[in-house]
């Protein structure tokens, strides 16, 4: 029902809605030694979404490290993907 009343839209809801809980992760860990910060690379999720995937296999396809990298005096995010976890 939810499907076709919704429709991509509510694939995109629980992504993002998932994506908040990733963000509040990374807030919450901000000050733990070693932490690293994750991401989804929203596009991806939603396409493997689309293409069938669980809301959690496009979760894991999704899911980046965030990483300061520090150039020319600015601060670059770069995302990784995270394998084997």
């Amino acid at each position: 029902m939810a499907e076709s009343l919704f429709g991509i839209h509510g694939k995109a809801l629980e992504l993002r809605s998932q994506r908040m809980g990733l963000l509040t992760s990374n807030i919450a860990n901000a000050a733990t030694p070693g932490f690293k910060a994750k991401d989804i690379d929203f596009a991806t999720a939603l396409k493997a979404r689309t293409n069938g995937a669980s809301n959690d296999q496009a979760m894991t396809t999704a899911t980046r490290y965030r990483v300061l990298n520090f150039l020319r005096g600015r601060i670059e995010t770069i995302t990784r993907a995270i394998k084997g976890e």
